[in-house]
């Protein structure tokens, strides 16, 4: 019984933080998509890769990558603000190709008529020089020598170039949101009171609240981490008034803005009561959704895997781990004796064969000595 209060308690806690978790990601994503940050991340780790802000200018006012925004050239972009958040490493890689091959000449619309190199191993080679940029031109290099005459292997490899590259910008930029996942996270529980110390104990004590917490938990599906900002903030918020635990400062009462000094000071006492609590809800937030998903997702199955059988019926035995009583042992009935007359006549055929040893089956005994008496 101890172990199930405490694995369900684990269970409230993991779906207070998962909730709280995908309501913080739901505000860093409008704070994120309001200052464009993930494209101006992006393009901070093309500056990088590249080291030649003209290039760079080049591969986005090219049409494959031009069309992924909203505007006639990477500046025009700049100024409306709908630079893309994210770049195909494959359309980045037939880019870079191309540019090699036709050249960087915008006037020449990137010789688009029929005049125009074909793009193959032997025309990147002889025409790699056209891109005026050393760091580029080694790496198309090498994803040639790599790709031993193969087009397809070298556009793969310098895809996989692009791809590394990207990998970096995405720990820059999971660095960056983990800081403002924490700050908001610290905000939001401060705002609605989230302390894990005073959850953890109402539902220790709480059966009723801990089964409401499971049975929530229970129907929580991937679904629900997933779709439009707005969309998974307002489930998480539906799921965390069900929940009706000691949220929202409870215990503090204001009863006009601003407060009175002493409710001031009562507001006060409490937040330095909670602000461990608060800290300890805050760091579990920043650890992101997808952690809390899959461990609930574990415990689930743990308690699942955990709970006891069901009990049999009426009788109040427990079935399967107990064996079944020995039966009882009855005398078996002696045969009544067959008189002379009613005996029937000897067979006239062959004899029955005798019986053999190894046929013998024991008789059990109800009491007694097996050999105090004869059947």
């Amino acid at each position: 019984m101890f172990g199930s209060t405490i694995l369900d308690v684990a269970i409230g806690l993991i779906l207070i933080y998962l909730l709280l978790s995908l309501i913080s990601s739901a505000i860093l994503e409008s704070i994120a998509s309001f200052r464009k940050t993930r494209s101006l991340t992006l393009v901070q780790g093309m500056r990088e890769l590249i080291e030649d802000e003209q290039l760079m200018k080049d591969l986005y006012d090219h049409p494959l990558i031009n069309a992924l925004y909203k505007g006639t050239s990477f500046d025009d972009a700049v100024k409306k603000g709908t630079l893309p958040s994210y770049i195909p490493s494959n359309a980045f890689a037939l880019a870079l190709l191309d540019l090699v091959v036709k050249g960087r000449d915008k006037g020449g619309a990137f010789q688009v008529g029929p005049e125009a190199r074909v793009v193959s191993v032997y025309t990147i080679r002889s025409q790699i020089t056209r891109l005026g940029n050393d760091r580029v031109q080694r790496a198309v290099l090498s994803a040639l020598d790599a790709g031993q005459g193969d087009l397809a292997a070298v556009q793969a490899n310098v895809e996989q170039w692009f791809n590394n590259a990207m990998d970096r910008v995405s720990g820059w930029y999971k660095k960056r949101t983990q800081v403002w996942v924490f700050a908001i996270g610290l905000a939001l529980v401060m705002f609605i009171d989230a302390d894990t110390i005073v959850i953890a104990r109402r539902l220790y004590v709480d059966p009723a609240q801990r089964e409401a917490a499971v049975a929530i938990a229970g129907g929580i599906s991937a679904k629900d981490t997933v779709g439009g900002a707005q969309a998974v903030a307002k489930h998480a918020e539906d799921k965390l008034q069900q929940l009706g635990l000691p949220l929202a400062w409870e215990t503090v009462h204001v009863d006009a803005f601003p407060p009175t000094r002493a409710e001031w000071i009562a507001i006060g006492k409490h937040a330095w009561a909670a602000l461990f609590g608060w800290v300890l809800t805050a760091f579990a937030i920043s650890l992101g959704a997808s952690f809390w998903f899959d461990a609930l997702s574990k415990v689930m199955m743990i308690r699942a895997a955990l709970k006891p059988p069901s009990q049999s019926g009426g009788d109040g035995s427990t079935g399967g781990s107990q064996r079944p009583p020995n039966p009882t042992v009855t005398t078996v009935p002696v045969a009544p004796a067959v008189s002379s007359s009613s005996a029937s006549p000897p067979s006239s055929g062959p004899p029955s064969p005798p019986v053999s040893t190894s046929d013998f089956q024991p008789q059990a005994w109800a009491s007694g000595h097996p050999q105090a008496g004869i059947i």
